[in-house]
C-alpha cells in the first residue's frame, strides 16, 4: 500500500485514467455537502469541482477573516 501511496505523490503528472487500479473503491462523505462518493483518487475529499471549490473560498475567508482580527486597529 505505501508503494501505491508513494507513486502516486511522486508522479503527479500522471492522469487519474493512468494510475494503477487497487481492486477496490474508496468511498467516502464530501466535507461539504455530505453526499457519499467513489474517491477517484487517494487525495479526493469533495464530490465535485464545485463543492471543492466552496472549500477553497470556505477557507480563503477564514484566513482572511484570522489576517483582520489580528490586525491592530488605530
Amino acid at each position: 500500500m505505501w508503494d501505491l501511496i508513494t507513486l502516486i505523490h511522486t508522479n503527479t503528472h500522471l492522469k487519474v485514467d493512468d494510475m494503477p487500479t487497487i481492486g477496490f473503491e474508496i468511498k467516502r462523505k464530501c466535507k461539504v455537502c455530505g453526499k457519499v462518493f467513489v474517491a477517484k483518487t487517494l487525495d479526493s475529499h469533495y464530490c465535485s469541482p464545485k463543492c471543492s471549490k466552496v472549500a477553497w473560498k470556505r477557507k480563503k475567508d477564514v484566513k482572511w477573516k484570522r489576517r483582520v482580527s489580528l490586525t491592530p486597529s488605530g
